[in-house]
């Protein structure tokens, strides 16, 4: 007995420590994340830019540079550093989004020091030459037409036109016109908006694995540069439109034989964590009801979500499913007087119960041994509210203690003013 208590104390103190530590070096933020068992390193940095910071003639521009940058490393001068790194085992990989672009390694101990440099280097000192830019033109376009031939991307379009207020919003998923302003854009043009956008304060990294932090801390003090100078606000513009013209946004789907359908909410709030996970919980209990409402009680679905994302813009919350095109009214309807009981009544103490233990499950099976989700954990926390990084116990605890109260107050506050998109063989 003596022994399994000393394990399970060995245990809650590793952790209650898992939580990574906050630095800033050279005027750049840096998180650390000691996992002594871990067997491979990961190293992160996340940029605040994105298709928002594009005008409609630079709309592209932080897609490509995301591409070029991958490759701007001394190391690779014969090959791509996709080739170099994977002969070296080592995974690489980079995206861009709507506000973010993110470039990761993951690797074994002995490239540690090496993909320090690599990861640094490309995100604050690259070199950017025509030649990578030539070789990633190709693949770009390839990319845009696979996304643009899937019909999903009609209907995003669609939104995305309508909802964003600012020229690179609106073109998020303008396919056509990215392809045609990669012959518009050139190196001084990616030059610039590196130089404007990968800027100290925009810039966090993260390192976690089997590290020892005084050496990461001391490798990245002499290779992060130093003195770096802003070239440009890190302000973002007001992102979503205020005003649209109808709120049921229509795209023709010829030859379909179900309907693609969303419900769109959105608002200016960058919410912090913890309101975060009231919203998510929030959503979770709504999804159980319309779920089950929708496929078994009224045969109207198959599938039906309910998600959200939180950026620099605010948040969006989406409803989305598929149904029969004779169906769509009445799934809406079904959907939003749903929505209006909640504002003036409460979830069964069944449901919460039950969603309670599904969230609890969920985000321990998503989190603890996913280093994907790791990362994510800690940066979607850090990146709104640099003061403090809550752990899994510290959610566990702020879900049992949700109130009906305060699932009725996101109700209220954030499920306004929808927008109805869809696409189908005919209109509602």
């Amino acid at each position: 007995m003596k022994l399994m208590y000393m394990k399970t104390q060995k245990n809650k103190k590793k952790s209650n420590i898992n939580i990574p530590t906050i630095h800033n070096i050279n005027d750049y933020n840096v998180l650390l994340l000691n996992i002594p068992d871990s067997d491979i390193i990961h190293i992160h940095a996340i940029i605040e830019n994105g298709h928002i910071h594009e005008t409609k003639e630079t709309s592209g521009i932080s897609h490509l540079l995301e591409h070029v940058l991958v490759n701007s490393w001394d190391q690779c001068k014969s090959f791509p550093c996709l080739k170099i790194l994977y002969e070296k085992g080592i995974h690489c990989n980079a995206n861009s989004g709507i506000d973010y672009t993110q470039y990761y390694v993951t690797l074994t101990k002995e490239n540690l020091n090496e993909m320090l440099d690599y990861i640094i280097t490309i995100t604050t000192k690259a070199e950017i030459k025509q030649k990578y830019i030539n070789s990633e033109i190709h693949p770009i376009i390839n990319e845009l037409k696979e996304y643009d031939n899937n019909p999903e991307n009609k209907l995003l379009d669609l939104i995305h036109q309508n909802i964003y207020c600012n020229e690179g919003g609106k073109n998020l998923s303008n396919c056509k016109l990215q392809i045609e302003n990669l012959k518009n854009i050139k190196k001084q043009d990616l030059i610039q908006h590196y130089n404007e956008h990968y800027t100290p304060e925009k810039t966090t990294f993260f390192v976690l694995g089997n590290i020892k932090k005084k050496e990461i801390i001391n490798t990245m003090t002499k290779l992060l540069p130093q003195n770096s100078v802003s070239a440009c606000s890190s302000k973002v513009m007001p992102c979503f439109s205020n005003s649209l013209e109808s709120n049921i946004l229509y795209n023709k789907w010829e030859n379909s034989k179900i309907a693609s359908c969303k419900i769109i909410y959105k608002t200016k709030d960058v919410l912090n964590y913890v309101d975060e996970i009231h919203l998510n919980f929030t959503l979770l209990c709504l999804q159980h009801v319309l779920f089950h409402k929708l496929r078994y009680k009224k045969k109207y679905v198959y599938f039906l979500k309910c998600d959200f994302n939180i950026g620099l813009c605010g948040t969006i919350i989406e409803i989305y499913y598929n149904c029969a095109s004779k169906n769509i009214k009445k799934c809406n309807n079904s959907i939003i007087q749903t929505i209006n009981k909640y504002k003036n009544g409460y979830f069964t103490k069944k449901i919460i119960n039950s969603c309670k233990k599904i969230y609890i499950i969920d985000h321990s099976k998503k989190n603890h041994n996913n280093i994907d989700r790791i990362i994510a954990f800690y940066l979607n926390q850090y990146l709104r509210d640099k003061n403090k990084l809550i752990n899994h116990k510290d959610v566990k605890n702020i879900i049992l203690k949700i109130k009906n109260t305060e699932i009725q107050n996101i109700i209220r506050q954030y499920l306004n003013n929808e927008v109805i998109a869809y696409q189908s063989n005919k209109k509602m």
